[in-house]
């Protein structure tokens, strides 16, 4: 917890949360503005340049993040502990590390996922809402960092290649269903990345962080209507995390995330709904054993139990 990993997060949450704002007002201005002709010149010429001149990841600005961040750490304390020792060693032995909880800032996602060195010998392709990947600006640093878009055609040739994946299963819904240091998962109606795993034989590891549950305070109403809206990717979180800097995750906590081991999968080219609902079964068992053998260890209390919806 220092002031240099604080404006290290502020770099990337600003950088995140800025990009869409900017978008936001973009699309207000083509509307409503009568600048809306510099705006319309100004995409056509960004994403004409980025047709011509494809995003590239920038492995040197990657591992100066990660050196930056284990050197200063936002938290407390924020650390990775694997159960299996070789999991995360190769960038070619074709696992899908799917992170739990989302939380509403996501801050394990950041600070003990894509920028750790931790994972830098497996070299993972880390999967985000795929309108990031849009927005002026955003997309370059994402781009850099080795972060796309969680669309099914970006899984898809990834996994064609091969390559190592991380995303998070809950998605806007986890993040709407956010309760301060409530562990709650929204994963059973989350079928689509067992299916893709089963189709390209990839092993499937589950992913917990303890402490993403205390990183903000949220409304918690209307969870109902919020999540319906989620379905057409609208974000319905109404929270606040540090009170020098609302849209910052509360940092005097410990942030231990626990890498479960695999959840081997056998290739099945067509699998059945029946082959996806077994495995996907299979999965969250071992979601919630992985849980359970570490929350004595990391929990607030002990006896807490991991909800699933």
């Amino acid at each position: 917890m220092t002031f240099a990993g604080t404006l290290l997060a502020l770099y990337f949450y600003i950088t995140w949360l800025g990009g869409c704002t900017l978008a936001i007002l973009m699309l207000l201005g083509l509307v409503f503005s009568t600048y809306r002709a510099y705006i319309l010149a100004f995409l056509t010429l960004y994403y004409s340049f980025r047709y011509l001149v494809p995003r590239q990841t920038w492995p040197a600005y990657i591992e100066l993040f990660q050196d930056l961040s284990a050197k200063y750490p936002y938290f407390r304390s924020q650390k990775v502990h694997f159960e299996d020792a070789t999991i995360g060693t190769s960038a070619t032995t074709k696992t899908l590390f799917a992170f739990h909880p989302h939380g509403i800032l996501g801050g394990n996602w950041l600070v003990n996922g894509i920028i750790c060195r931790d994972f830098r010998a497996c070299e993972i392709h880390w999967l985000v809402f795929d309108q990031l990947k849009r927005i002026p600006f955003t997309a370059e640093v994402i781009k850099w960092l080795r972060v796309d878009g969680a669309d099914k055609a970006t899984f898809v040739k990834l996994m064609k290649q091969n390559k190592n994946i991380a995303f998070i299963p809950g998605g806007f819904e986890e993040a709407t269903l956010f309760e301060y240091g409530v562990h709650c998962l929204y994963l059973k109606k989350r079928f689509g990345f067992i299916k893709l795993a089963l189709m390209h034989g990839y092993q499937v590891v589950p992913v917990y962080s303890f402490g993403e549950e205390f990183t903000v305070q949220c409304f918690t109403g209307f969870k109902q209507l919020r999540v319906w809206l989620n379905r057409y990717k609208i974000p319905t979180t109404f929270f606040i995390g540090r009170w020098s800097c609302f849209f910052l995750p509360k940092n005097d906590l410990d942030m231990n995330t626990v890498i479960g081991k695999p959840v081997v999968l056998p290739q099945i080219s067509s699998p059945t709904p029946e082959d996806i609902q077994k495995y996907h079964s299979i999965y969250m068992n071992a979601v919630r054993e992985l849980f359970d053998r570490h929350k004595a260890k990391f929990a607030a209390d002990p006896n807490v139990e991991l909800k699933i919806v």
